[in-house]
């Protein structure tokens, strides 16, 4: 009878150190897993932060350099002021200052992207690249384009009031 107790005891102590080295097992296989998983999921949080705020970036510089271009005349943060003869060269320096400024207050991890801004009288185009983490080489490279075109108000309207005026004077003549 005893022989018996002593059966069954070592039995269920038999399931429960199976149990525990079963689980042992999954884990040894889980956590590793996990821990991989939860390491690409900040690292691809960290790749699309940087991108949008590089993005948002090229827009505000687009428009920065916009702004200079169209003769606003003021005088920006960076200092120089919108004149007539020199409004691409002016909005060329103010759009790269602003860009130069918004990459300083990028605080994540990366390369410092290389930009290129480039005036005319019709938009502002700006191109960022960079990377964000060199280690893995070109996986996380990334490039952001942005154009902002000018618009021209007074020409806008001009066009617009001809326009209507020809609408009405051909609807006046009866046709």
């Amino acid at each position: 009878m005893r022989k018996q107790k002593d059966t069954k005891k070592k039995r269920k102590r038999a399931e429960v150190d199976l149990r525990r080295a079963v689980i042992t097992v999954e884990a040894s296989y889980i956590i590793p897993w996990t821990v991989i998983l939860l390491a690409l999921l900040i690292t691809m949080t960290f790749f699309v932060h940087n991108r949008v705020w590089y993005k948002a970036a090229a827009c505000e510089t687009a428009l920065s350099g916009n702004r200079y271009v169209e003769g606003s005349g003021g005088t920006g943060s960076a200092g120089y002021a919108g004149t007539a003869n020199s409004s691409n060269e002016t909005g060329g320096k103010y759009a790269e200052a602003t860009m130069q400024q918004r990459i300083r207050d990028q605080a994540m991890p990366g390369s410092e992207p290389e930009n290129r801004i480039t005036c005319t009288q019709d938009a502002t185009e700006v191109q960022l690249s960079g990377q964000d983490f060199p280690v893995f080489s070109d996986v996380f490279s990334w490039t952001v384009k942005e154009k902002v075109r000018k618009i021209r108000p007074v020409k806008v309207v001009r066009g617009k009031w001809i326009l209507g005026n020809a609408l009405q004077d051909f609807g006046s003549s009866g046709l």
